[in-house]
C-alpha cells in the first residue's frame, strides 16, 4: 500500500495570510451539495457561525483509468496551491479538518476533482454555532439553523425563473453575499440540530433540543419562507 502525507484545509481559514493554528479546532458540523447537473456543484459547508459556499468541478468518468474508477471518489483543489499530479480522496469528520489523501494512478490534471471557496455566508447568523445546513432539492433555498434557534434562508436571486439551468448557475456563479436575497426565520425553540426538505421544496421542517419539530410551509405566491 503507498501512503502519503494527507493535504489539510482548515475550515475556517481562507485567506492564505491566516495562521493555519487559528482554524484548527473549527468545527465542519454540517455540509449539503447542490447538483448543478453539468459535472459541477456548489458545496455549502457550516461550522462556527458563518456558512462557506464551495465552487465543486467533479471528474469525468470519462477520462477515469480503471485504477482510479476502483481507488479514486475525490480529489480536491486546495485554494491556492498548485495542482499535484497524484489523484486521491477526500473526506471530513469528527477531528474539525477535511482531509485530502492521495492514492496512486492518475497521471493526468483532468482526472481530479477540484473545489475552491467561493463566500463566506454571514449576515443574520449571529454569533451562535451553525448545526445545519441543506439546499432545497430545487435550488431555490439553501437553509442554515444552529443554536439560539435562528433560521437563515438565502435564496438564488433568479429563484422564480423557471429556467432550471439558469437558477443552477446563479448559484455557482456568485460574487458577493448580496447577491443573494436572504430571509431570517425566529424559530420557537432553542438549538436547533438538524434541517430537513420535503422533496417538493415547500416546506422544511427543522428538529430542536426540547424534543420539538417545526414544519415550515413555502408560500406559493411569492416563494418565500413563511
Amino acid at each position: 500500500m503507498k501512503v502519503e502525507t494527507p493535504q489539510i484545509l482548515w475550515h475556517q481559514v481562507i485567506n492564505p495570510t491566516q495562521k493555519k493554528e487559528a482554524g484548527k479546532n473549527s468545527p465542519i458540523l454540517s455540509c449539503s451539495l447542490l447538483d448543478c447537473q453539468d459535472g459541477t456543484g456548489v458545496l455549502a459547508t457550516a461550522g462556527n457561525t458563518e456558512v462557506n459556499l464551495w465552487r465543486v468541478n467533479f471528474i469525468d468518468n470519462s477520462v477515469r483509468t480503471d485504477d482510479t474508477k476502483r481507488n479514486i471518489l475525490v480529489k480536491p483543489q486546495i485554494p491556492g496551491a498548485a495542482a499535484r499530479s497524484n489523484s486521491g480522496a477526500g473526506s471530513s469528520g469528527g477531528d474539525n479538518d477535511v482531509h485530502m489523501s492521495d492514492a496512486p494512478s492518475a497521471p493526468q490534471l483532468s482526472e481530479h476533482t477540484r473545489i475552491e471557496h467561493m463566500i463566506t455566508l454571514t449576515r443574520g447568523t449571529n454569533e451562535r454555532n451553525i448545526n445545519a445546513v441543506k439546499f432545497s432539492p430545487d435550488g431555490y433555498h439553501l437553509a442554515a439553523a444552529g443554536d439560539g434557534g435562528t433560521i437563515v434562508v438565502w435564496s438564488a436571486m433568479l429563484m422564480m425563473t423557471s429556467n432550471t439551468n439558469a437558477r443552477l448557475q446563479s448559484w455557482k456563479q456568485l460574487q458577493q453575499e448580496t447577491d443573494l436575497q436572504m430571509k431570517i426565520i425566529f424559530n420557537q425553540s432553542d438549538d436547533v440540530m438538524d434541517i430537513a426538505w420535503s422533496a417538493d421544496s415547500k416546506r422544511f421542517t427543522v428538529c430542536s433540543l426540547d424534543h420539538t419539530l417545526t414544519v415550515w410551509e413555502n408560500a406559493q405566491k411569492n416563494n418565500e419562507m413563511e
